[in-house]
């Protein structure tokens, strides 16, 4: 008898230090990729790692502007070196910030994509 009150009272103590510790941590928030792409050209933000690329697929002097905006801040990453060209930026976004992408054209055209939301 005396075995299973110890049992019960470990297990009674191990269900709240679990609920102690459960109710004290945070859990990850699942941010939002987004792309925008299109025959010439594209505009990613990555949520892992917080990374925004703009690319350039064809030599037509036309190149790609990546522009991603949160709260008052603009960042704005531009491939202009045709076939398969890209430029990165590496931010540090708090995580569940929304965020929003946009792709423009750079040279001959300068004509925008709409926004797209995503989240950090």
């Amino acid at each position: 008898m005396r075995l299973s009150k110890a049992v019960g009272r470990a297990a009674v103590v191990g269900i709240a230090t679990l609920a102690t510790f459960g109710v004290s941590t945070t859990t990850a928030s699942a941010g939002v990729t987004q792309s925008i792409r299109t025959e010439r050209a594209g505009a990613w933000f990555y949520h892992y790692g917080d990374v925004l690329v703009a690319s350039d697929y064809k030599k037509d002097g036309i190149g790609a502007r990546a522009i991603l905006t949160w709260g008052g801040n603009k960042v704005v990453v531009t491939a202009n070196g045709g076939v398969n060209d890209s430029e990165e930026k590496d931010l540090n976004i708090k995580e569940g910030t929304t965020v929003w992408l946009q792709l423009c054209y750079t040279g001959g055209s300068t004509s925008c994509s709409a926004v797209q939301k995503g989240i950090a």
